[in-house]
């Protein structure tokens, strides 16, 4: 029973480590009007082998720029952070295909909490 477990609990990781090794992201840049938060993802390709994927949004003077990047190497958590030396600006970084294509990103619980339920099923 406990090997079944503990081959379960491999064969988990491995997925999730498999499954986030390389992701999609899109690539734009603020001077790009198609970038914005009304994103238009017609207009923009996915970007492969990325690590994790980022959209920056500031405001400035009541200018928007948003900024959309395939990172290289996981930088932060899934989540958003604002604020920056006084500038209106959040950043947030995601972890699967195509997640700096929404007008907000956000990271759910869901990517943990599914592992886990399959987990404790063979521990009960």
């Amino acid at each position: 029973m406990a090997t079944n477990f503990l081959l379960s609990f491999a064969l988990v990781i491995y997925l999730c480590a498999g499954y986030s090794a390389a992701i999609k992201c899109y690539e734009c840049n603020g001077t790009d009007v198609s970038c914005a938060d009304t994103f238009d993802k017609g207009k923009h390709k996915l970007a492969d082998g990325c690590a994790q994927c980022l959209k920056v949004k500031a405001v400035d003077n009541k200018v928007n720029a948003a900024n959309r990047k395939c990172l290289a190497a996981i930088v932060g958590e899934s989540k958003c952070q604002k604020g920056y030396l006084g500038v209106d600006v959040t950043a947030c970084f995601c972890n699967t295909d195509g997640c700096n294509g929404a007008s907000s990103v956000y990271f759910t619980m869901a990517t943990i909490i599914a592992p886990l339920l399959m987990l404790t099923k063979h521990v009960i």
